[in-house]
This record gives structure tokens, sequence and C-alpha cells, in this order.
């Protein structure tokens, strides 16, 4: 069969993933957004060894809860009967794959720009991904519009690392370090590859910005993995076109997997055959502090 080899659906196999047996999945949730050392308002006192003169309750973690909807997902494939008995290799097998890999990506596509209204919310939909890191939110700035940058380098010492790849570094609490990776579509890649110095030399060193021997064939920036997802935003005025963190911030909740039926009753009349799949998914950014974003804009 000649055709063309399929992207990659990168989302999935780094989000957190669970089967779940309903319709809506609640988690209660700890509302805290003081600070990111802490989880929640619990505090201690120091005593110097001299007893309370009365004992106040501690800031109790105020309780919520994340409700992540299941949708359903459909998708049909008509074929005559000739086709089918006259075809040369096992037809209904590659029909299969290609709907496995029409839900596959576009499920994908889902788990980052999806609207949440009957299908999964994307993670740069989620209510704080269009609130500033210094608001308590998710997005860093680039400080151009419509492209990416490295960092402002200004001498402005409160300005220096706040926008930029160096920006979202920093604004990404530490110990989410240790699964943190960087998710953006290659034309955004090659953008940061050709940021340069005065000097024109490019500020991702070459030994690191592409696949190597020298580097084990795993490109990194920065010291983090890379992820090229073509379902990410192109680069626009204010686009959201990179991520950086540990994806495992975003809940995939799995209710029925992916199933592939022969309808052969509904268009007998016409000769014809239907292939009908379907699958019922949820997904939602559930930790948004895990995660950061680049807005390709100047606020």
């Amino acid at each position: 069969m000649v055709k063309k080899i399929a992207t990659i659906a990168a989302i999935r196999p780094n989000a957190y993933t669970f089967t779940t047996g309903s319709d809506l999945v609640t988690f209660p949730k700890v509302v805290y957004t003081t600070d990111d050392k802490y989880t929640s308002g619990v505090r201690f006192s120091w005593t110097a060894e001299a007893p309370a003169a009365d004992i106040s309750e501690a800031t109790n973690p105020v309780a919520g809860r994340v409700t992540i909807p299941v949708h359903t997902a459909t998708a049909a494939v008509i074929l005559t009967r000739a086709i089918m008995e006259d075809s040369q290799f096992d037809l209904l097998g590659y029909i299969t794959m290609l709907l496995g890999e029409g839900f596959g990506l576009g499920e994908d596509d889902a788990f980052i720009t999806g609207d949440g209204v009957g299908k999964p919310q994307g993670f740069t939909i989620h209510a704080n991904a269009a609130v500033a890191h210094a608001s308590g939110g998710m997005y860093v700035i680039s400080g151009t519009n419509g492209a990416v940058s490295w960092g402002l380098s200004g001498t402005a010492a409160t300005t220096v690392g706040t926008q930029g790849i160096t920006g979202m570094e920093a604004a990404l609490p530490p110990q989410y370090e240790a699964n943190a990776k960087w998710y953006a579509n290659k034309a955004t890649y090659a953008m940061l590859r050709a940021l340069t110095d005065s000097q024109n030399r490019p500020l991702w060193q070459t030994a690191d910005a592409w696949p190597s021997t020298a580097n084990g064939m795993a490109a990194s920036l920065l010291g983090y993995g890379l992820v090229k997802d073509q379902f990410m935003p192109a680069l626009a005025t204010d686009s959201l076109s990179v991520a950086h963190g540990d994806m495992g911030g975003y809940y995939i909740a799995d209710r029925v997997g992916l199933s592939v039926e022969v309808l052969r009753e509904l268009r007998a009349l016409k000769d014809e055959v239907i292939i009908y799949a379907r699958k019922r998914v949820g997904g939602q950014l559930v930790h948004d502090w895990k995660l950061k974003l680049l807005k390709c804009g100047t606020s």
C-alpha cells in the first residue's frame, strides 16, 4: 500500500491515563494558589518551649473538585460489497488500521486545542492558559508578536529571565522538573534553532539542538527532552506555540476503547457495507501548575 506515514500522537504517552466506569469523573482538589512551595495553607508555629496562650485552628485546606466528562467519538467508512469481495488483501484490516490512526490523531488534537464542548478540553484552552505566570497562570510571553524568543537579555535585573524560552524554564517550579519536556511542532523548533546572538552564534547550541551520536540521538533544550507534536499551535500573534513541563498533569479518562463493527444490514439494498468505529474518552488539564506555555506576544 502506497501512502504517507501519519504524524506522531504525543500527548497520550506522556499524560496520566486511567480507565473509568462512569461518564463523569470527579476528583477532590485542594484550592491553594498562594505560592508554589506549599500545597495548602497549613503551617506550624515555633513555641520557644513555652505553652501557647491559646490554640487556634490552622488554616484549613480549602476543598474543591475537578470533574472530567467523558465524550463519544464516532467514524464510519462505507464500502461496496464488491470491493470487499474482490479485494486482493485484508481490506477490513486495512480500514480498521486507518480508523485507529484517525482516532489516535484526532484525540491528540483535542488534548491540545479541544474546546471541551462535546470533546476533551485541550491544555491550551484551560482557564489558566489565558493568565500570565506572574499572576498565577500558565503563560510566559515571548516578547515578540508571532515569534519565539530565547529570553529577554536587557540590563534590568527584574526582567532578565522572565520572557521567552529561558523565562518558561524559570517559571516551572523545580519539583516538576524531573518529568518535564518541551512540546512544539517542528516549524517552531526550527525557529528556535535559528535564533542567534549579536555574533550570529546559535543560542541553542548545535550539540544539543539536533539528534547526534554525541547526545545519544536525543536532542535537548536547556537540558530537557523534546517532543514534536504537529498539532501544537503554529506561530502567530499571541499563539501558545510552546509548552514546557510535566504532561502527567493532563488526565485522560478512557471509558470505552476503540471498537470497530461491520454493519451489513443498514445499506444492504444499496449493496454497501458500513465499517463503524466508536470510542469514549475524556481529557482535561488537572495540574495546570505543572505546565507553562509560551505566548508569542508582548503582553
